[in-house]
């Protein structure tokens, strides 16, 4: 039977953790670390699962999209992915992030005419920033066709037309995290998007068409805009039942210039992260050929399975960190913090393991080629073990207003394994690549630690006890 939490919601992790033969020090730290955390864990595992099962289906998908496509064109189609994810955050202009620190706060004192101008106020701001940029684009794609040659022209231009529709995507995820609806949040783009992408590529393949790159890639692009579609229809329902239709008063001008303030320095802070999460990608695309690409991806899709232990997390922790700071509690963000930290790192490193235990057979679901990339896969978990040790000490520095020591976090890892992969790459190919991830991952991890430490005074490496430490008051943001 599933545990309860004391709300008589289910405690998913809880009962995971019974479940999973864990070594016995192990499961003994997070039987410990559940003690008062009923709802907490119930929110974690519902994120969890949500992620997890997302996992699962996004490496069937990749499987089948590597069985479908020859070597090089799953290469290209994952490059190109890439990029087109990449771009989205950027043309997202950080209101998919900035929601997390603001709507919380408004909803915790009442503030719902504050609310409904933020969103709006995103909303514009999204998706007309995201249209000039990705017209932009699409002007220089076909002015200079030749930059980029024949084969990858067309994929090119699919990015571009696809830049306002993953941007879009991901400023309705972080309304939804706003409010605490996970599910709404995550299952669109983690759950159905994969689902739907591979009955289409199958309906493709069965109808005789041959499948490539640009068919793929399309097809990618088709299923997100109906995803995202469906998901705004039911968002702006539930946002009118839950706070009421938006007020008629016009938005103070002054507000609107903080929200832009703090908001479009996100862009280029989340854009040199999330480049920064990708470069070893984008380096081996340039730096290697496209057969080394696909099987480096496969290594990498394979521990993403136990980097969504990090991402459950994540989905929830911003917005605790954020009422929190909204009471001006500094001991219960303390408490908050090593929570969410705690919880993982103990449950990303029996992750970690098992997806090594099971990386060899898995790798070679993507056909004989991949299983090359295992020496991969376990660098990469050790980084992902070092990235959980400090928990989301990322996002709660912009949480707490500190984008400057962000940025300067993500330009240093992102130099870092930039500089690590243009030595490695060429020397010991996609093993250069994994290197330099996992380098800079510990390295960003100590950093992110220090920052944090300096600025609010709270401590987020695992091994800190200050949980139960005397209430502190943070200094104000500068």
């Amino acid at each position: 039977m599933t545990r309860q939490s004391a709300e008589g919601r289910p405690n998913w992790i809880g009962a995971l953790i019974t479940a999973l033969p864990l070594p016995p020090a192990i499961a003994e730290r997070l039987e410990g670390l559940s003690a008062n955390s009923a709802v907490y864990l119930s929110n974690a595992g519902m994120a969890f699962l949500i992620r997890i099962g997302g996992a699962a289906v996004a490496l069937a998908l990749q499987v089948l999209l590597a069985r479908l496509l020859s070597l090089t064109d799953y290469g290209l189609y994952v490059t190109f992915w890439t990029w087109l994810f990449v771009a989205s955050q950027v043309a997202a202009l950080g209101f998919n992030d900035s929601c997390l620190r603001f709507l919380p706060r408004y909803f915790a004192r009442g503030r719902l005419a504050e609310a409904h101008a933020f969103l709006g106020t995103g909303y514009r701001v999204v998706i007309g920033g995201s249209v000039a940029i990705a017209a932009i684009g699409l002007a220089a794609a076909w002015a200079v066709p030749h930059l980029v040659g024949e084969m990858r022209w067309p994929l090119l231009v699919l990015c571009f037309i696809g830049i306002p529709i993953l941007a879009f995507e991901l400023y309705l995820e972080g309304v939804a995290r706003s409010f605490g609806w996970f599910v709404l949040s995550a299952a669109p783009a983690y759950i159905f998007r994969p689902i739907a992408l591979a009955m289409v590529v199958i309906a493709v393949a069965l109808g005789g068409v041959t499948l490539d790159a640009p068919i793929a890639l399309g097809a990618a692009i088709a299923v997100t805009a109906s995803m995202t579609l469906g998901q705004a229809v039911i968002l702006r329902r539930r946002i009118r039942a839950e706070i009421g239709p938006p007020a008629t008063t016009a938005v103070d001008r002054k507000k609107r210039r903080l929200w832009l303030a703090a908001t479009l320095p996100l862009t280029v802070i989340y854009g040199v992260e999330e480049i920064y999460l990708v470069s070893d990608i984008l380096l081996l695309g340039m730096l290697a050929d496209p057969a080394e690409v696909g099987i480096y991806f496969a290594a990498v899709r394979l521990m993403t399975l136990a980097g969504y232990v990090y991402f459950a997390f994540a989905l929830i922790s911003s917005r605790e960190f954020s009422l929190a700071r909204a009471n001006r509690d500094h001991q219960d963000l303390q408490h908050r913090v090593l929570r969410a930290t705690k919880w993982t790192f103990w449950l990303s490193v029996p992750t970690v393991l098992a997806a090594l235990a099971f990386g060899y057979p898995l790798l070679a679901m993507f056909g004989p080629d991949y299983t090359a990339g295992y020496g991969a896969l376990v660098i990469l978990g050790l980084g992902l073990i070092a990235r959980a040790s400090v928990g989301q000490a990322g996002d709660l520095l912009i949480v707490l207003g500190y984008q400057r020591d962000g940025f300067v976090v993500a330009i240093l890892s992102l130099v870092i394994n930039i500089v690590l992969a243009l030595v490695l790459i060429p020397v010991l190919g996609i093993f250069g690549a994994a290197i330099g991830t996992a380098g800079s991952q510990a390295a960003r991890a100590a950093a992110l630690a220090f920052c944090v430490k300096r600025r609010a005074k709270l401590d987020t490496f695992v091994l800190s006890s200050r949980g139960d430490s005397p209430t502190l008051h943070a200094p104000a943001p500068t």
